[in-house]
């Protein structure tokens, strides 16, 4: 199972990249850049993106989303979930380019 984010959104693939679907997320294509994206290591369908202000959360592989603020105003650019505490996540950021 493999998630891409792109500026057109989220594509997933079942089969190794060789067919691609699209992720239903709540912001638009082109709109908003997403500047990291994780998934569960343990639910493949608990997915998470930022975009410069927000977290997005599914667990349900894309159906609902849940939104949060980033509690940083840099820019996140690397997410992951830890893969023995799947409550534990950790978030990389960057200053903003001025």
């Amino acid at each position: 199972h493999i998630i891409h984010a792109s500026r057109f959104g989220l594509l997933e693939s079942a089969d190794s990249g060789h067919t691609w679907q699209k992720v239903n997320i709540l912001t638009p294509p082109q709109t908003v850049t997403i500047t990291a994206l994780a998934i569960s290591p343990k639910n493949g369908k608990e997915i998470y993106y930022t975009t410069a202000t927000k977290l997005y959360k599914s667990k349900d592989g894309g159906v609902s989303w849940a939104t949060s603020d980033l509690p940083t105003t840099r820019v996140a650019s690397v997410f992951v979930v830890d893969p023995n505490q799947e409550n534990v996540l950790y978030l990389g950021v960057v200053a903003p380019k001025q």
